[in-house]
């Protein structure tokens, strides 16, 4: 009994480290995605000029 609390609780901190990994990991790729927004549209406003 006391090893399946022991694994629970392991599992659980676990989860709990992956889903805030992820949340930073997700954080980053929409800054990513950002500059490269920004950069294509400095592209497109460079081109036209």
């Amino acid at each position: 009994m006391k090893r399946i609390f022991l694994l629970m609780t392991f599992v659980v901190i676990n989860a709990l480290f992956a889903s805030d990994k992820i949340i930073e990991l997700d954080a980053e790729a929409n800054e990513l995605q950002e500059k490269i927004t920004n950069l294509t549209e400095l592209k497109r406003l460079s081109s036209e000029k």
